[in-house]
C-alpha cells in the first residue's frame, strides 16, 4: 500500500506546475522564449512534452518557466514584455495530437497561468466550432490575439480583441501551418499554409501567405516544387525559407525575403548545411532553430544567431535538449 501511494504522490506531482516568478528588475526585450524537452531524452513532437523556457541571446543565461507534464507549444509574447500567451494541452487527459488543446496565459510577474479560452465555445459557436485553438501571436500593440481554430485538418484565423472581449473570424477553411505571426505595423498576419495550386495537393507543398487583414486579401508564396516555412516582418520584408521537395531530407535550404510594399521576392541566401526549423529577424540578426547532427544517430534542433551581413552562424544552446517555436520580444520604436 505504501508502495501504491507514493507511485500516485509521484504521478500527481508529475502533473503539477513548478512555475517561475520573473524579478522585478527583468529586461525581457530582445530575449527569445521557446519550447525545450528540458529532460533531453524524448524530442519535441505532437506525442511528447515541451517546457517554456526563455533565454538571453546574450548571455546565454536560461529561465525555465515551466516545469510540468503537459504538451506546450507557441509561445508569444505580450507587447509590454509581462506576458506570454502559449498553446498547451493541459484540460483534460493527453493522448494523443488529436487531444483538445487550448489557449494559456503565463503572467511572468505572479508565475500564474491563466486560461484565455475557457468559454469561447459557448460564447462564440458560431466561430468556435471546436476546441482546438492553437499558435496563438500576441499583436505588437497588445490589443488583440490572433490563433487557429482547428476543425479537422483544415482551421480558421479568429483574432481576440481583447477590451471588447470579443471575437473574429479573418481567415476560414485554411491547411495552417505554423507559425502565425503579426507584422511589425500590424497590418498584416503572415503563416503558412498548404499550397493552393500544388498538384497532387498535398500538406507536403507549404507555401507562406500574408494576409491584409481590413482588406482581408492574400498574397501567396508558393511553388509546387519548394516547401516554405514562414519566418517574420522585418522593415517591410517578409523572411521564410525554402526547400526543394526532391530535397526535403538533405540539408540544403534557401532564405528569402519578400518586400511587401513592391510585391518582389528575393533570395537573400543559400545554405548546404542548415535545416531551418524556423526563424526570426530581429535588428541586423537573424535566429533560426537549426536541425543539426548531435552524434552520429540522432539530430537535436538548437537555436542559432546569424550575422545578416554574412549569414555567420553562432550556436546559442549547446545542452543537447530539442527545441521549437521560438518568439523573440522586440523593442518599441
Amino acid at each position: 500500500l505504501l508502495i501504491i501511494a507514493f507511485l500516485i504522490l509521484s504521478i500527481n506531482l508529475s502533473g503539477c506546475s513548478q512555475n517561475t516568478r520573473i524579478p522585478d528588475n527583468f529586461d525581457p526585450h530582445g530575449k527569445i522564449v521557446y519550447i525545450e524537452d528540458l529532460s533531453g531524452k524524448s524530442g519535441l513532437t505532437d506525442f511528447n512534452f515541451g517546457d517554456l523556457v526563455i533565454l538571453d541571446p546574450e548571455t546565454k543565461e536560461k529561465i525555465v518557466l515551466t516545469r510540468d507534464r503537459y504538451y506546450n507549444a507557441h509561445p508569444s509574447w505580450s507587447p509590454d514584455g509581462d506576458k506570454i500567451v502559449f498553446e498547451s494541452k493541459r484540460v483534460g487527459a493527453f493522448t494523443d495530437a488529436s487531444t483538445q488543446s487550448n489557449l494559456f496565459i503565463y503572467h511572468l510577474n505572479t508565475g500564474e497561468i491563466v486560461r484565455l479560452d475557457e468559454d469561447f465555445k459557448s460564447r462564440f459557436p458560431d466561430i468556435i466550432e471546436r476546441e482546438f485553438n492553437q499558435s496563438p501571436a500576441w499583436s505588437n500593440d497588445g490589443s488583440r490575439i490572433a490563433f487557429v481554430n482547428r476543425v479537422g485538418a483544415r482551421g480558421r484565423i479568429v483574432i481576440y480583441y481583447i477590451e471588447k472581449d470579443t471575437l473574429e473570424i479573418i481567415s476560414d477553411d485554411i491547411f495552417f501551418r505554423k507559425p502565425l505571426r503579426w507584422s511589425s505595423d500590424d497590418e498584416y498576419l503572415l503563416y503558412g499554409q498548404r499550397y493552393t495550386k500544388a498538384e497532387p495537393k498535398s500538406l507536403f507543398h507549404p507555401s507562406v501567405v500574408i494576409l491584409n487583414i481590413e482588406e482581408g486579401n492574400i498574397r501567396e508564396i508558393g511553388d509546387s516544387d519548394w516547401a516554405y516555412s514562414m519566418g517574420n516582418e522585418s522593415n517591410g520584408r517578409v523572411y521564410f525559407t525554402g526547400q526543394l521537395i526532391d530535397m526535403i531530407d538533405s540539408e540544403y535550404s534557401a532564405w528569402y525575403t519578400y518586400d511587401i510594399k513592391n510585391d518582389t521576392v528575393s533570395m537573400v541566401y543559400e545554405s548546404s548545411n542548415m535545416l531551418e526549423a524556423d526563424v526570426y529577424v530581429y535588428g541586423s540578426k537573424g535566429y533560426i532553430i537549426n536541425i543539426s547532427p548531435s552524434n552520429e544517430n540522432s539530430f537535436i534542433r538548437d537555436i542559432y544567431r546569424l550575422d545578416l551581413s554574412d549569414f555567420s552562424a553562432e550556436q546559442l544552446t549547446t545542452d543537447g535538449h530539442e527545441k521549437m517555436d521560438m518568439d523573440i520580444l522586440r523593442r518599441k520604436k
